[in-house]
Order: structure tokens, then sequence, then C-alpha cells
């Protein structure tokens, strides 16, 4: 119902209802609506009535148009009919004209075409006559080729007049000069000296002349060979030419051989006859000459400086390269390929060991200079021997990294792709890139920081505590960036993909054993300066006359001397390493000291037995000292410490003591206990050493009593 509504009162609508739309709009639109739309009404009648009288003049001019045009055409027809008609008329009377001239010249056609015979076979007689001056001329003049062709020309005529007198000593004369000329260029192919072109145009017009085609392929195989070979033999003979004439050199020889080839092919296959076995010996002067040809490249290649820049290397191989892939369809043999680019790679392999031995040498005079620098800023203050290390330190590793950057990009010479064909072929990739320069430059650079830092952990060489402490920083260095640098840099610069692990060394095998390197130098860092302590400590002890000592007053010289030499390694220590972690344990040593004083003059013989009992396993951890080894200031000072008490242990327990004597021990080891807690946080592990020493005193004192806590501490603090 509504949609009928709708249809009712729309303008545009079918079934529009006049009445029903004013009625409605009477309804619903005052006076002023209904005079608006009055108006809009009536401007798009007047619209639509110019519309259509525009439609109207357009068809009208359509009309008028078509008419004309339609005029036209029908004028055109009746015009061309009356050409139609002359034409036809026109070519009747040709036809009927041409009739008459046939029958005319009917009788005169067939003695025409007698006399172009005659005149054709009359001038076949005159060059017959004259041939055998003009092959003479053509024989002195050394046009064979020629001299052949014009005797293959008139060979049919020859044979049909053989029979006559005069055509027989024609033939005899032509023979003798044909007998001349392939004597001359049978003299010509028998000489060493002519030249391959030259051969090669002896051999076409001997061919030409039916000479003996097996006789003629073995003659110019061998001739050619022996060109070649003298070629090859000589592009390798001084004088010395630069990288570029000699490759263009190796080229010619290359177009010349093919040449040669391509020549031979066209001379002996048009001929139609199997030559197996001079393809058989084609085949071996070829594998010859190719083999010689690259003996040759590879004489050259070892003998170049070890210094040449890379890119003229790679330039001159790819113009070889190049050559020898255009000439692959020619030779017919994919093994030349792979001989160029082995020796391509073998060049790349020669680059990476001359860089790597660069690298060595540069390390090893670096590593050299800075212990010569070392060595004599030792008297320096202890500020400008820090700022010099670091100094030293940052030039070195950056100067390291500099030179492996500029040996890369020499090699990368080798593999420039928008350059070099022969740059994308995977042997090139997995040879080159992976086994000459990431593995066997980078990696061996990286293997040789290794041992040579490791060198350095010998007990046949003495070498400087700070130089110990230097190597051991460049490897810690290494192993937190720049392994990781360097090898990123190399895998991006050749394109090494990195999913392949079987062949490539990974990053984290590099890095631990750099940091086992830098494990070990630092071990033997502790070692030294361990043995330096403890040897202090045991002078010490083994100078001093323990059962004849006086009341103690003060701490012995010889402990406060191995105090300041524990002092000065810490200084050292701090100038290349970090402080390392505390752990949560730390406490005041003096507290911890009256713990231990008290425990100890207490129950002497209960905390002996205990000590014992805890003894055996802490020892034992003692002696792993690479399990979690730690690259920190604490960690270093308390594996030095560890050395030295277990030292000062030992060589208490070897000597006798009176009562003044274990009194100045426990005063010597109290001063020892809270100067050493500052410097190592494992409390423990003084206080079990100390608490060992000072029991094993008491074992071996004659009278064991020790002083009270508030005593040790005067007589330490007043000293």
């Amino acid at each position: 119902m509504n949609n009928f509504k709708l249809n009712v009162e729309d303008l545009n609508s079918s079934g529009f209802n006049l009445d029903l739309y004013l009625q409605q709009t009477n309804k619903t639109c005052n006076l002023n609506e209904i005079l608006l739309f009055e108006r809009d009404l009536f401007e798009e009648i007047s619209v639509f009535q110019s519309d259509k009288q525009t439609l109207v003049y357009d068809n009208y001019n359509k009309f008028i148009s078509a008419t004309n045009t339609i005029g036209k055409i029908k004028y055109d027809f009746i015009k061309m009919e009356d050409e139609m008609k002359s034409l036809a008329s026109n070519m009747e009377s040709m036809t009927i004209f041409y009739d008459s001239i046939t029958c005319t010249l009917q009788d005169s056609h067939s003695e025409i075409s007698r006399i172009l015979k005659i005149r054709a076979y009359l001038k076949n007689l005159q060059f017959l006559i004259k041939l055998p001056d003009k092959l003479k001329m053509q024989t002195q003049s050394k046009k064979y080729l020629e001299a052949a062709q014009d005797y293959l020309n008139v060979q049919k005529d020859l044979y049909h007049y053989c029979h006559l007198g005069s055509f027989q000593i024609i033939q005899q004369e032509i023979n003798y000069i044909l007998e001349e000329i392939k004597t001359n260029l049978w003299e010509n192919l028998n000489c060493t000296h002519t030249k391959v072109k030259e051969l090669s145009y002896s051999v076409n017009i001997l061919l030409t002349l039916r000479e003996p085609p097996k006789k003629l392929a073995d003659k110019y195989i061998r001739n050619v060979e022996k060109q070649l070979t003298e070629k090859v033999v000589e592009w390798n003979k001084p004088p010395v030419i630069n990288l570029f004439e000699y490759a263009n050199l190796g080229v010619k020889l290359m177009e010349e051989l093919c040449s040669f080839i391509c020549e031979f092919d066209q001379m002996f296959d048009v001929i139609n006859i199997p030559l197996k076995e001079t393809k058989k010996s084609l085949d071996r002067m070829i594998k010859g000459l190719m083999t010689l040809f690259f003996e040759s490249i590879q004489v050259k290649i070892d003998s170049l400086p070890v210094s040449i820049d890379s890119t003229k290397i790679s330039t001159a191989l790819q113009k070889l390269f190049r050559k020898i892939d255009e000439a692959k369809a020619v030779l017919q043999e994919p093994e030349y390929m792979e001989r160029i680019v082995d020796i391509i790679v073998k060049a790349g392999r020669k680059q990476s060991r001359y860089h790597l031995n660069e690298l060595k040498n540069f390390l090893d005079k670096s590593l050299l200079n800075i212990r010569q620098t070392l060595a004599i800023s030792l008297t320096s203050t202890r500020i400008s021997i820090f700022r010099k290390t670091n100094k030293l330190l940052t030039h070195l590793v950056s100067s390291l990294v500099i030179k492996v950057q500029e040996a890369l990009e020499d090699l990368t010479a080798f593999i420039e792709t928008s350059q070099l064909l022969y740059a994308s072929r995977p042997q090139i990739r997995k040879s080159f890139c992976i086994d000459c320069v990431r593995e066997g430059l980078i990696v061996g650079f990286i293997m040789h920081l290794k041992a040579s830092a490791r060198s350095f952990c010998s007990t046949n060489k003495n070498y400087h505590t700070l130089t110990l402490l230097f190597i051991s920083k460049i490897c810690l260095e290494f192993d937190a960036k720049y392994i990781n640098v360097l090898l990123k840099l190399t895998d991006k610069l050749l394109g090494v993909e990195t999913r392949d692990k079987q062949i490539l060394t990974t990053k984290d095998e590099l890095c631990v054993g750099m940091r086992l390197a830098a494990e070990c130098v630092l071990t033997r860092y502790v070692q030294i300066q361990g043995l330096v302590v403890s040897q202090m400590l045991r002078k010490s002890i083994e100078t001093e006359d323990w059962l004849h000592c006086v009341e103690p007053t003060s701490v012995r010289l010889a402990i406060k001397r191995v105090l300041e030499e524990i002092t000065a390694i810490e200084t050292q220590v701090c100038m290349l390493n970090e402080l390392g972690s505390q752990p949560e344990n730390s406490s005041d040593p003096n507290k911890e000291h009256s713990t231990y004083f008290r425990s100890t003059a207490n129950n002497q013989t209960s905390y002996y037995l205990s000590a014992c009992r805890v003894y055996k396993p802490l020892s034992d951890k003692l002696k792993k000292t690479t399990g979690s080894f730690e690259f920190s200031k604490i960690f270093i000072m308390a594996g030095i410490i560890k050395i030295s008490l277990k030292v000062l242990v030992e060589c208490v327990r070897l000597k006798t003591f009176s009562r003044y004597g274990m009194q100045q021990l426990q005063v010597d080891l109290y001063y020892l206990q809270i100067h050493l807690c500052r410097i190592i946080s494992n409390k423990n592990l003084i206080q079990f050493f100390l608490a060992e020493t000072l029991n094993s005193a008491m074992n071996r004192s004659l009278n064991p009593s020790l002083i009270n806590e508030s005593g040790v501490k005067f007589i330490c603090e007043e000293r």
C-alpha cells in the first residue's frame, strides 16, 4: 500500500496521479511553498523544452548530412562504372595487339636463342684459351685462391673437351700451373714461421684443389700446435709486463686458438669425410694447449709480489675468465671453467694468507712495543699509568680492527658482483669467501690472537705482570665486542650465509676460546703475584727467631712490606679490571675478628679440631680456580691471597714458637686480617687461613698463651 502511494505521488513515476498530488500538496504546503514549487517547476519545464528543441535541430542536421552523402556516393558509383567499362575496352585491344606481335616474332625467337647459346659457348672457349695466362699471373701475384676458383669453374668444360688436341695442351699447361701452386702452398704449410691465418689460407686452397684431407689436417694441427705452444711459453718470459697487458695477451691467445678451431671445423666438415683420428689429434692438441695455458697463468700469479693490489689481480683474472666463458661453446669442455675458477680461488687464498701474515706481524710488533712502553712507564704515577694503559689498549684494539677491515676491503675485489662475472659461482662463494676469507683470514687471525695470548702463560718465559693484565684485557675486549663485529662485517661484505653451521666457526666458539685464553693469562698473573707475596711471607717466617722473641709491641716490618706489595698489586689490577660483585655476607672485619679471636682464646682445642674438619673440603674448592672464573679485581686478588696464605700456613707449621713468638704472630695475623678484609670480600676465607695459621702456631708453641683482644687492637692501631 505504501509503495503504491509513493508511485502515485512521484512525479517521475508512470503511475503519477495529478489530482491526488494536488490534494496532498494543498493539505501539506502553505501558499509560499506552493508558489516556490510553481517557480521551480516552470524553470524545469523551460529547460526541458530547450533540450528538446536542441535535439530536434541536431537530428535535422544529421538527416541533411546523410542525404548529401548518399547523393555523392551514387554519383561516384556511376562515374566508376564508366571508368571500368573504358578499362575493359583497353585491355581487350591490348590482348589483340599482343597476339599479333607474338605471331610476327615467332620465327625470329628461335634464331635469337640459338645465337645466345653460341655466344656463351664462344665466351667459355675464350676463357679456356686465356686461362693458362691468367693462372700464371695469379700465381706470380700469389692470388692462389682466385686461381683455384677459376680452375674449378672451368673444370667441367675441360673434361668435356679433353678429347680435342688443342684443349689437351691447355689442360697440361693448367696442370703444371696448379702443381706449382700446390708446391708453394705445401712449402708455406711446412714453414714453421707461417702465421696461423696464413696456414688456414693455404689449407683451404689445398682442400679446394682436392689434396688429401687427412694429410692436410695432421700437418695443419702440428704446425698450429707448435706455434701456439711457443706463444704460450713466450707469454710468461721476461720482460715483465703488468697484469693488464698480460691478461690482454692471454685473451689474444684464446682468440687465436678459438679461431683455429672454428676454421678447422668449417673447412673439414664441408668435405663430408670422417676423420676420427684427426679429431682425436685436435682434441689432444686443445687439451695440451689449455693445460699449458692454465699452468702459465698459475705460474704468473704465484710469481706476483704478495703486496700487489687485489683489484689488479681480480681484473686480470676476470678478463681471462670472461674469454674462457665465451669460448666454452668452441672448446666443448666444462673442465676448463673449473680450472680458471680454481686459479682464481688460489689467487684469493694467496692474498688471504698474505693479509693474515701481515695481521700477525702487526699484532706481534704491537705487543712488543706495548711491553716496552709498559716497562718504561712503571716509574710513573698511578694516574699516569692508568691513563697510558687504557690509551694503549684502545689504540691497539682499534688498530687491529682497522687493519682487518682494510684486509677485507682489499679482498672484496675478488667478488665484486657488479663487475665480476665469476663472483656468482658457488665454488667462489664457498672456497674463497668461506674457506679463504672468513675461516682462513678472520677466524685464523682470532685464533692467532688467542694463541699469542696463551703464549704469555708459558712458565719458561718471564713477562711483566702488567703485560699479562694488558693481554687478558685485549682478549676480553674481543670476546665482548670485536669478534662479533668482525664476523658480521665479513658476512656482510662477502655475502656469507650463516645457515650452514657445519662449515662455519661460530661466534660462540671463538668467544669461548678467547675467554679461556684470558682466563689462562690471568691465572698465570695470579700465580706469579701469589708466588711473590708467598716468598715475602715465607722469608718473614723463616728469618725470624721465634724462640727468643721479646714481648710484642708493634707489627713486624716484614708484614707491612707484604701489605704494601699486596696494595701495589691491587692498584695494578684496578687499572684494567672491574671491581666485581660483593657477596651478601660481607661484614665489619673488626667485628668478625673479635669473634674469631674470642673463639681461639677461649676454646683453642675445639676450634682447631673444627678447622681441621672444614679444611679438606675447602682446600679442594680452592684448587678449582677455573670452574667459575670471574674477570674482576676481587676475584683476582682473592686468588693471590689464597696462594699467599696457604704458604703462610705451611711455613708456620715448620716452626717452633715461644710464648712471645706466638703472641707476635698473633699481632701480625690480626694486622693482616684488618687490611686484607678491605681488599677482598670473602672474609670467611681470610679468617679460615689465619685461624689455621694461629692454631698451627699454638700447636707448635712451648707455652701457648694469647694476648687479649684489646691488647692486640691497641698494638696494631698504635703502630
